[in-house]
């Protein structure tokens, strides 16, 4: 097998979308024979990658999810064999076999076939590689644009802007039905914990997150000393260099060299029960990310966030701040905007919009440690120095991880207490937060729907509007289900050019 650190798991996902393989006389890799339909729609939230697949399996049609890796070890190594979430998977589409074992098997106890597609690529790796930098990323949403209706009509933005503001607050319901079936098998603290390592993995790394977070659960590990919880996390995470064996390969300067000797000394004291259970650092995946986004930072940072829940909970590091929304709740209402823009109206609605603004900035404030000792000045455990930075977390995955992981669960907190006002609190927080960085979907669908940026900005100008458009794909463009698009299918919302 070629080395496969070389090639990311979007390029298979290229692979696979775009068919880039003889679909005859395909073969699994323990012998059945495969014929592919529909390949599927690529799946934009967690789980698996493509979902309403139409596979022929042995002569027998299958529908269902597909997952995709580069390898066939990847299904176990990621955990999707203890998770519930792959259940309706149909089959494993890997670039390489490398040959753990001939099939898949789900946490249902079903097995289902691995198709290696490198013995069917209709191209060298090389040159899919290639094509594959240089084409967008758009090749992943699989929304038709040259298909989408929006084309075809002019939309009336006050009834789009009702529109994403209703599929904003069906995305947060949805948001809040996971966070209480995940509760079923947790309590909320380690629901929240999980849900906010997941979030700080990004895309790539989310999976090996969430599996450091059930392996080093919240509450072991809260309100212990800082590089005590390090040690545990480096640990299991399989990232804490062996200094006797690693130094020559990577270059370790002396700051680097106490400080990993200190986390290995408390590593060798740490609870069996976590060296039993250790991950391999090769789950981990450092390739075409920035250096602050590297997931030996994001540990370094939660590790700060633990240490500061002296007792006992991470909730309540959040739930204080946003009580204080629920005086803001009788104010005068004033829109609220990120804070490079003019914000119009009352002055009692100008105070209410300031003080909410400063409640987000605390919120934020608690995922956003400053960054200290070797972390300040390291994103590795090797290599020199660099410039010193801030904060471990930035705004953007704080805001981020505030709007998707800590308020439905604070929601569902609310609604556990039978506190309306705390409720009301949480729903004016997400109503108003301002718009988070866009990322391929909401881009995509702003291209579907609007002509011109500035007529985007100005509807698209909440994480709320935003959630609502990734709602709009997941339910509607996704299955290419138009005639029920509540945009498009109803002509109160727009007119023919």
């Amino acid at each position: 097998m070629p080395d496969a650190k070389f090639v990311d798991e979007n390029l298979v996902h290229h692979i696979w979308d775009d068919q880039h393989f003889s679909n005859a006389n395909l073969r699994a890799t323990d012998g059945r024979e495969i014929q592919i339909l529909k390949t599927g729609f690529w799946n934009g939230d967690a789980g698996p990658d493509f979902v309403q697949a139409e596979v022929i399996i042995d002569g027998k049609l299958y529908l269902g999810d597909v997952e995709v890796h580069v390898k066939s070890s990847e299904w176990q190594v990621h955990g999707h064999h203890a998770d519930s979430k792959y259940n309706n998977v149909i089959i494993h589409v890997v670039l390489w076999d490398d040959a753990i074992n001939l099939r898949t098997e789900k946490q249902n106890g079903e097995k289902i076939p691995t198709l290696a597609l490198s013995e069917w690529l209709d191209e060298t790796i090389g040159k899919l590689l290639d094509d594959f930098h240089q084409k967008p990323m758009e090749n992943l949403t699989n929304i038709a644009q040259k298909d989408c209706r929006a084309n075809s009509v002019q939309l009336n933005l006050d009834k789009l802007t009702e529109v994403l503001e209703s599929l904003g607050q069906e995305r947060f319901i949805e948001k809040t039905e996971n966070v209480q079936k995940r509760f079923k098998d947790s309590d909320l603290e380690q629901v929240l914990y999980e849900g906010v390592m997941e979030a700080l993995g990004y895309s790539k790394n989310r999976e090996p997150f969430l599996q450091l977070a059930k392996k080093a659960p919240f509450t072991q590990l809260a309100g212990k000393h800082i590089e005590e919880i390090q040690a545990i996390l480096f640990g299991v995470a399989g990232l804490l260099p062996k200094v006797d064996i690693e130094a020559d390969a990577n270059p370790i300067d002396d700051d680097a060299s106490e400080y990993i000797a200190r986390l290995r000394d408390l590593w060798s004291t740490a609870d069996e029960s976590y060296k039993s259970q250790q991950m391999q650092a090769e789950q981990w995946k450092f390739f075409r990310l920035r250096p602050g986004n590297f997931p030996t930072r994001r540990i370094a940072g939660i590790s700060h966030i633990l240490t500061n829940c002296k007792d006992g909970s991470l909730m309540l590091r959040f739930l204080p701040l946003i009580e204080e929304a629920v005086a803001h709740k009788k104010r005068p209402t004033a829109s609220l905007r990120l804070p490079s823009n003019e914000v119009k109206g009352s002055s009692a609605g100008l105070e209410r919009s300031e003080g909410i603004k400063q409640i987000y900035k605390k919120l934020w404030g608690v995922m956003m440690p400053k960054a200290s000792g070797y972390w300040a000045e390291h994103s590795t455990f090797s290599g020199k120095a660099h410039k010193r930075t801030v904060y471990l977390i930035g705004k953007e995955r704080a805001a981020d991880v505030l709007v998707n992981i800590v308020l439905p669960v604070a929601y569902l907190w609310a609604e556990r207490a039978q506190s309306r006002q705390l409720t009301e609190a949480v729903q004016l927080l997400y109503d108003k937060h301002p718009k988070l960085q866009d990322n391929v979907i909401t881009n995509q669908v702003i291209q579907q729907l609007f002509p011109e940026k500035r007529m985007a900005r100005s509807v698209i100008n909440t994480a709320k509007r935003q959630q609502g458009l990734i709602y709009l794909y997941k339910m509607f463009c996704s299955s290419r289900i138009c005639d029920m698009c509540p945009i498009i299918g109803d002509t109160q919302y727009c007119t023919v050019k």
